[in-house]
């Protein structure tokens, strides 16, 4: 023979090829009807391979992926934008306002300025601290002391000012006083002081007379 015949199937309808990974299936339709052809197929009737659409694979959604990155990106960069840029709160955590601060300004808060004090006898509390006592019969006792000085009045006093904090002390023979320099929260005093009193029984005590600028 001069060359292939083109394969039957049933009815004697002839097979077109058939695409890769699809099985040649043929059917008949009823009597009175033609087979169903394209433009394309040359007359002959289309297997059901034919008739089937051809597998597509599906591709990964990236460019909506990157869309959505860049929609996050602009949002986060608004986001730290306003809080970098933001009016300064004069409240507190708890929405209080802070204490010197004004309710209708958005200016930064600044704590107010330090008030100080200017010391008074009542603040101090004055004590005598004996380091030695020698005696000598009816000619009295000679005694070496150091006074403490503390601020019971808590105040704080302006470190950029002195004051003289004069104290008498009780006791002794002849009269005495001394005085302590106040400068800020340091005292500056003598650290012995020596006095004589009458008999070996009599105790030294001590009083903050006056305070006066320095």
């Amino acid at each position: 023979m001069g060359g292939d015949l083109p394969r039957r199937g049933h009815g004697g309808l002839p097979v077109r090829p058939t695409p890769q990974g699809y099985a040649a299936i043929t059917f008949r339709l009823p009597q009175g009807h033609d087979p169903l052809v394209t433009p394309d197929s040359g007359g002959e009737p289309l297997t059901l391979a034919e008739l089937m659409p051809a597998p597509t694979r599906r591709r990964f959604p990236w460019k909506v992926v990157a869309g959505a990155a860049a929609v996050l990106a602009v949002f986060v960069a608004v986001g730290v934008f306003a809080y970098a840029t933001r009016p300064s709160s004069n409240l507190d955590g708890n929405g209080r306002a802070l204490a010197g601060a004004n309710p209708g300004s958005t200016a930064p808060w600044s704590p107010p300025a330090k008030v100080y004090v200017t010391p008074v006898p009542a603040d101090f509390a004055i004590t005598v601290n004996e380091l030695s006592r020698k005696c000598f019969g009816s000619a009295g006792c000679n005694v070496t002391f150091s006074i403490g000085l503390e601020n019971v009045g808590a105040h704080e006093f302006d470190p950029a000012k002195s004051y003289k904090l004069v104290y008498t002390v009780n006791g002794t023979e002849d009269p005495y006083s001394n005085n302590v320099t106040i400068t800020g929260d340091r005292y500056t005093y003598e650290s012995e002081e020596f006095v004589q009193v009458k008999d070996k029984a009599t105790k030294l005590t001590a009083t903050v007379t006056s305070i006066v600028a320095a």
